[in-house]
C-alpha cells in the first residue's frame, strides 16, 4: 500500500513539473497569485485578463471650410467650436477678444494673419502645463510612478501619444462600437498624460461606461454602468500585487439622487465598497461622498500657468461657499480624438477637468507616502493651500499648492 501511495505521489509531482515547464515563470507566478486571491475572496471567481479589450480609432476627418464666423450657441462664446475646421479664408481681425474664449484644436487651419497677440500654438503649449509648479515635482521624479489610477468615463481613443504607454487596461461596459469621444481622451490625458497630466508616471486602468438606460425610455440615463465600472476595477485589484493595486478612481460625473438618473443606489454601493477596500473615489460629487469641497480655476490664455496671479475662480454659485479648495480647470489643452498627436484647447473647463487633476495629485502623494488616506490627503491639501484675493468673488480663496502638499506628505 505504501509503495502504491508513493507511486501516486511521484506521478502527481511529475504532472506538476510538466505543467510548469509549459508556463513561463511570469505566467506561473500570475496564475499562483490569481488562485491565492480568489480562494480567499468573497467576490466572483472570474479571472480578469489584464489588457486592452477594445482598441479605438481616431477621427482625423476635418469638418470642412467655414465661410463665416460661427455664432455663439445660446450667446455662450465658450461653446463656439472651430476644432478641425478650415477658417483660413475668414477675416478674424474683428474677433480678437472672442478668439480667447472659443474651442479649437491642432487641426484648425487659421488665416495667415492673426489679430493682435493671439497665438493658438502658444496657447495650446501653455494649456498643456498642469500648472501650479507641478512640473517642478516631475523634474524631481515625483510623477505618480508606481501608482495605478482608475478612470470610469465615456469612450477613450486608446492610441493617443499622451497616455498610450500608461494604458494598462481598457474595457467597455456594456459592449459598445463607439470609437471616440472628446471627454474620455481629455480626462485620461489630464490625469496621466506625458505633457498634460498631473501624474504622467502613473499606470491607467480605464473603464468605458455608458450613461444610457437600456431598460428605460429613449434618453433616460443611469448610474448602473458607472457603478459596474467601479466594481470591475475593484475586482481587478484582487488580482494585482499590493504595490500595483489601483488606489484612486477618477469619476468626472456628479452622482446624486436628485438628478432623475436611475440606479443611484448602485453607485452608493460601489462607493462604499471602494471605501472599505481603501480606494479613493475622486468624483465631482466628492463633497457628498467624502465632505471634500473643491472649485475650479480659470486662467488668462496667455498667462503663466505657474503664476498664482494668472488664475481666478470660475463664477459658479455653488462654489461661492467658504472653505473650498480651488484647482486648475480652464484654459487647458488635452488629448484630442482627432489624431494620436492632436490636442484640443478650451477656455472654459468644468469640474470634469478638476477630478482627474486631483486624482493625479493623490497618485503623487501616494508615491511619496504610501500610507496616506483620502482624509489625510485632503486635510493636507487644506493646510498647504495658498490664500489669494480673487477678482471674481472679491474675497480670499484657497488654491491648492502641489509642491507644498507633496513636501508635507513626504515628511510624515
Amino acid at each position: 500500500m505504501k509503495r502504491i501511495t508513493a507511486i501516486k505521489i511521484m506521478v502527481s509531482l511529475f504532472v506538476l513539473i510538466i505543467m510548469l515547464m509549459g508556463c513561463s515563470d511570469k505566467t506561473f507566478l500570475q496564475s499562483l497569485g490569481k488562485i491565492d486571491v480568489y480562494s480567499a475572496s468573497n467576490e466572483s471567481s472570474e479571472i480578469i485578463e489584464i489588457g486592452i479589450h477594445k482598441t479605438t480609432k481616431p477621427n482625423p476627418e476635418t469638418h470642412g471650410t467655414l465661410d463665416s464666423f460661427p455664432e455663439a450657441p445660446n450667446d455662450n462664446t465658450t461653446r463656439i467650436d472651430v476644432g478641425s475646421y478650415n477658417i483660413s479664408k475668414l477675416d478674424i481681425s474683428k474677433y480678437e477678444d472672442l478668439l480667447y474664449y472659443i474651442r479649437f484644436n491642432t487641426k484648425t487651419i487659421w488665416p495667415e494673419k492673426l489679430p493682435g497677440n493671439f497665438d493658438p500654438n502658444k496657447i495650446i503649449e501653455l494649456g498643456k502645463d498642469p500648472g501650479l509648479n507641478v512640473r517642478d515635482l516631475h523634474a524631481q521624479g515625483i510623477d505618480g510612478r508606481g501608482i495605478s489610477i482608475g478612470i470610469v468615463d465615456v469612450t477613450l481613443f486608446t492610441g493617443h501619444d499622451e497616455y498610450r504607454d500608461n494604458l494598462i487596461y481598457y474595457e467597455d461596459i456594456p459592449k459598445s462600437d463607439a470609437e471616440w469621444h472628446m471627454h474620455g481622451a481629455a480626462v485620461a490625458s489630464l490625469a496621466v498624460g506625458k505633457t498634460t497630466g498631473v501624474a504622467p508616471g502613473a499606470k491607467l486602468y480605464f473603464i468605458e461606461a455608458s450613461w444610457d438606460d437600456e431598460n428605460g425610455k429613449e434618453g433616460d440615463m443611469t448610474y448602473r454602468y458607472y457603478a459596474e465600472g467601479i466594481h470591475r476595477l475593484l475586482d481587478i485589484n484582487k488580482q494585482l500585487p499590493n504595490k500595483e493595486k489601483i488606489k484612486v478612481i477618477s469619476i468626472s460625473a456628479n452622482p446624486s439622487p436628485d438628478y432623475g438618473v436611475s440606479n443611484y443606489a448602485d453607485y452608493e454601493k460601489a462607493l462604499n465598497r471602494a471605501k472599505e477596500e481603501g480606494v479613493f473615489i475622486m468624483a465631482v460629487s466628492s463633497d457628498v461622498d467624502y465632505g471634500f469641497r473643491f472649485g475650479g480655476l480659470s486662467r488668462e490664455p496667455l498667462g503663466d500657468p505657474n503664476d498664482l496671479n494668472s488664475y481666478y475662480a470660475t463664477d459658479l454659485n455653488e462654489w461661492k461657499d467658504e472653505g473650498r479648495i480651488f484647482f486648475p480647470m480652464g484654459s487647458r489643452a488635452f488629448a484630442s480624438y482627432a489624431g494620436e498627436n492632436d490636442y484640443t484647447w478650451m477656455r472654459s473647463g468644468g469640474a470634469s477637468w478638476t477630478a482627474p487633476y486631483i486624482a493625479g495629485l493623490y497618485a503623487m502623494a501616494l508615491q511619496v507616502n504610501p500610507e496616506i488616506t483620502p482624509d489625510l490627503f485632503w486635510s493636507s491639501v487644506e493646510e498647504t493651500a495658498d490664500v489669494k484675493m480673487d477678482s471674481v468673488y472679491n474675497k480670499n480663496i484657497l488654491i491648492a499648492n502641489p509642491v507644498n502638499l507633496i513636501t508635507k506628505l513626504a515628511e510624515k
